[in-house]
C-alpha cells in the first residue's frame, strides 16, 4: 500500500458513500448476508479473481466486472467530490490486475523472506520502493 493508492481508496470510499446516501441504489435486507461470508472470502483468496455473488439476484460475476460497473455508477459523484483521478487511477489498476495483495504475493513468491517483503513494502509506502 503506498500513500497514493491509500488516498485514492479514500476517494473510492467517499464516493461509495454519496452514491448510497444521495441514490439509494438498494435497500439491504437480512437475506444479503447470506452470501456475505462467501463473497467475503472470495475476496480474501482471490482478489481480483474472485467469484461475487449479487445479494439480490444471485447472479455470478468476476468481482473485478463488479467493481467496474460500480466505479461507472460513481463517475458524477467521483465529480462532485473531486475524486476523479483517484477513481480513474483504480480503474486502470483494477483494469490490469493490479493490487497490493498480488505485489505482495508476487514479492513473496520471490524473496521467500518475510523480513524482506515487510522491508520493501515499507520502503514502497514511504515512495522510496
Amino acid at each position: 500500500l503506498t500513500v497514493e493508492r491509500a488516498a485514492a481508496l479514500a476517494g473510492y470510499v467517499q464516493s461509495l458513500g454519496a452514491w448510497f446516501l444521495q441514490e439509494q441504489p438498494f435497500v439491504p435486507t437480512e437475506d444479503d448476508y447470506l452470501v456475505y461470508t462467501y463473497n467475503r472470502f472470495q475476496a480474501c483468496r482471490f482478489g481480483l479473481d474472485a467469484v461475487y455473488v449479487d445479494p439480490a439476484t444471485g447472479d455470478h460475476m468476476p468481482l473485478r466486472d463488479h467493481i467496474l460497473m460500480t466505479m461507472t455508477e460513481l463517475e458524477w459523484h467521483s465529480e462532485a467530490l473531486d475524486a476523479t483521478r483517484a477513481i480513474a487511477a483504480l480503474r486502470t489498476d483494477v483494469e490490469r490486475g493490479h493490487n497490493d495483495a498480488r505485489w505482495l504475493r508476487e514479492r513473496q513468491a520471490r524473496e521467500r523472506m518475510l523480513p524482506e517483503v515487510v522491508r520493501q513494502a515499507a520502503l514502497r509506502f514511504r515512495g522510496q520502493g
